[in-house]
């Protein structure tokens, strides 16, 4: 059970799963609350799997979803199936894999299993909803992991790549995992979303109610070690700010000492939010009456739905603007706001425009500043200016 009295958040936030073609299309929850705590044990930031929130994701999920970052053979899938393959290299010699027993829990379109089957591997994936599935010849279950396909079986390696962060139970997972992999030379092979900025930042965009676990390096070792693994390569992805670490079962353990956690990481974070909720209305309030464009909106949404009543108070016109194809014209829970593009955003600009990315909001701003050189009155701040 978890403690309540380490909850650290505790607000309604936009249900955010698939964009909609037409606003309020969907039969889900346009919001619903969200309640993170901090499990002390592992130093870990949790959600709590309240009824309301398992029963809307398992209908999302039983629907299914076109997920932004999946690994694929082109455009951005290629990025970060080409950056985890690189990791992947360092611990195992991909011309090494004829025969070897591999599996992939949510392997999405197949890509990353169907490359180890060309180099001779005997691959497996599992995969509860995917729409693409059978877009590359493997074999594929659809549905959930585990299941009678593989009671008797063992695997030379298990991949899991953004698959954690979905999981409530994240000890029966492991153990699982644990009691199918290999002896001794078994090889689990993880990718998680990386939320040490976020956490340091008191940010909020990093919470989706599918994410159940924000992990750290330092936390995801330490889950690792207490469910009789042993870590055997660490790294932070080159793209896509992810978690790449690879780990073998320890055979008769079942835990290991934890390394010391820095609380004030987590300790801070309620404070540093309602600053930057602060922060952001005061912008709000001198901006009355104005036209105010969010860039990289999804970012920008559980803090807006938090500051709703205020904008409308204020009588702010919102737009967002996105450069990806998958939302141009779309909308996103909460808001009646179709997703424009930079063209538009060229021919049509707001009075004030926040580009929501600590990652690439530099690399944004002065993209948007050399597209409108005629329009000098264009205003443009990035959330590293505002907080």
């Amino acid at each position: 059970m978890e403690n309540l009295d380490n909850l650290i958040f505790s607000h309604d936030i936009p249900f955010y799963w698939y964009p909609e073609k037409i606003y309020n299309e969907s039969i889900l929850p346009k919001a619903l609350t969200f309640q993170l705590y901090y499990n002390k044990e592992l130093g870990l930031l949790s959600q709590i799997a309240t009824p309301q929130v398992v029963e809307s994701l398992e209908k999302a999920y039983s629907i299914g979803s076109e997920v932004i970052g999946l690994m694929d053979a082109d455009g951005i899938g290629k990025k970060y199936a080409d950056d985890f393959i690189r990791f992947i290299e360092i611990l195992v010699n991909l011309h090494e894999l004829q025969d070897k027993k591999v599996l992939e829990i949510g392997c999405g379109t197949g890509y990353l299993l169907h490359e180890f089957q060309k180099k001779g591997a005997e691959v497996l994936g599992y995969e509860p909803g995917y729409a693409r599935i059978g877009k590359y010849p493997i074999r594929c279950i659809n549905g959930f992991f585990p299941s009678e396909e593989v009671k008797d079986k063992k695997f030379d390696i298990i991949i899991a790549y953004n698959l954690l962060e979905h999981i409530d139970d994240l000890n029966s997972i492991l153990a699982v995992i644990k009691s199918k992999l290999v002896a001794e030379k078994g090889l689990l092979i993880l990718s998680v979303p990386d939320c040490e900025t976020y956490i340091k930042n008191g940010d909020i965009s990093m919470l989706f109610h599918e994410h159940y676990s924000y992990f750290t390096v330092e936390n995801l070792t330490n889950l690792l070690l207490t469910n009789g693994y042993t870590v055997v390569e660490a790294k932070k992805s080159s793209f896509g700010g992810n978690i790449h670490i690879a780990a073998q079962a320890l055979q008769n353990t079942t835990s290991k000492p934890i390394n010391s956690i820095d609380e004030s990481l987590y300790n801070n974070f309620k404070i540093l939010f309602e600053t930057k909720t602060l922060q952001l209305k005061k912008l709000f309030e001198l901006n009355q009456q104005k036209s105010i464009g969010i860039y990289v909106p999804i970012r920008a949404l559980n803090l807006l739905y938090l500051l709703k009543d205020d904008i409308e108070r204020l009588g702010i016109q919102l737009r967002f603007f996105d450069e990806s194809e998958y939302l141009y014209t779309k909308y996103l829970p909460c808001f009646d706001i179709s997703v424009e593009n930079l063209e538009d955003f060229i021919s049509n600009p707001p009075d004030l425009t926040i580009i929501f990315s600590y990652s690439f909001g530099k690399q944004i701003k002065e993209k948007l500043i050399n597209s409108t050189l005629n329009q000098p009155n264009i205003q443009l701040l990035t959330i590293n200016e505002i907080f």
